[in-house]
């Protein structure tokens, strides 16, 4: 009698097939890679590589999580790393989180410990990322099953980073030797830059390059970056010299773009941005750019509803209570600080 698994694995051969004589379309490769590795079907590790470069973040991810995390190859850890640490989409960067922690489970490896550890306690990284990255190094340093135990919440609790993380942990993870290390290397990078020997692919990791290690010697080359045809390198370039480089202006730099720029989804993450540098400090002029915005009826949805969100970031437990807007009205026209 054929079993379950044996169907499973001759219908993931023949996807496998099918694929080599282009008969699969490419709305189906994400499906398709996954198949390959829910059934471990290590003969088609060929054909997933060139999928960890698609444009497709989903398939990217997909690719990465079958080599990784369903193969448990760890030739594949340099990639999880890049994946992590210099994906232009937050689904790859948790992927390669995920990935870190099924290669490496239970060994407390050090190098893993402190990529993960960086991510970690990056400030102005997205929060996703952040808790999946936490998450991975619980399982690094304890493995699967007592990793999970210690992530466990209670009932009707969710995980939340500021409140759940070991910042002792995370700290202790941290490897400064590795850190001047990555320093040099951003350094290095912005000289060959300068000289004409980065291509413009890498541009995007560049940039995320000086972020994390804060090279301030990088300041005019990326505010070169404000003025690129590429949104996501003008988006980049913002965050770094907004948020890492803290340049100086660089409040009014991220609003005057919030309420100038012409492209929406650039407006929106100028927004996002804007409430990462000003979270906790219930300033009042940012509210009062934030307040205009949320109720604006000539403004796209998306950009009055990340107003709104944000307003809740940068005055804390506001939308938690009644009459929130009132509130929020008598605290603008307040003497208050």
């Amino acid at each position: 009698m054929t079993n379950r698994g044996d169907i499973q694995w001759e219908a993931a051969r023949k996807k496998l097939d099918d694929y080599r004589a282009g008969n699969v379309p490419q709305s189906g490769y994400s499906t398709m890679i996954l198949q390959w590795g829910k059934t471990l079907l290590l003969d088609a590790q060929s054909e997933i590589e060139p999928f960890l470069y698609s444009p497709d973040a989903s398939v990217r991810s997909s690719a990465l999580h079958t080599l990784a995390c369903s193969f448990h190859l760890n030739d594949y850890w340099p990639i999880a790393v890049q994946f992590l640490l210099y994906d232009s989409e937050y689904g790859p960067r948790t992927q390669g989180a995920t990935a870190l922690a099924w290669l490496k489970e239970g060994s407390r490896d050090r190098a893993t410990l402190h990529i993960l550890a960086s991510v970690v306690r990056d400030p102005y990284e997205y929060t996703l990322v952040r808790d999946d990255a936490y998450q991975a190094m619980i399982v690094v340093e304890n493995g699967q099953e007592r990793g999970w135990e210690i992530l466990d919440t209670p009932p009707g609790k969710s995980f939340d980073l500021q409140r759940d993380t070991d910042w002792n942990f995370v700290h202790a993870c941290i490897d400064p030797v590795q850190e001047a290390h990555d320093r040099r290397e951003a350094l290095q990078l912005l000289e060959a830059y300068r000289t004409g020997n980065v291509i413009e692919q890498d541009y995007y990791a560049m940039l995320r390059s000086f972020a994390r290690s804060n090279v301030q010697e990088a300041r005019v080359e990326v505010e070169g970056f404000l003025h690129s045809p590429v949104a996501l390198l003008r988006l980049t370039a913002l965050r770094v010299l907004v948020l890492y480089l803290q340049v100086p202006g660089n409040w009014q730099m991220v609003v005057d773009r919030i309420q100038h720029a012409s492209d929406t989804n650039y407006r929106v993450e100028a927004v996002l941005i804007l409430g990462l540098l000003m979270r906790g400090t219930r300033d009042k002029k940012t509210l009062l750019i934030l307040d205009q915005l949320a109720w604006d009826d000539t403004v796209h949805d998306h950009l009055s509803s990340a107003a709104f969100d944000v307003i809740g970031e940068v005055y804390p437990g506001l939308w938690e209570g009644p009459d929130a807007r009132e509130k929020l009205k008598a605290y603008l026209t307040s003497t208050d600080a």
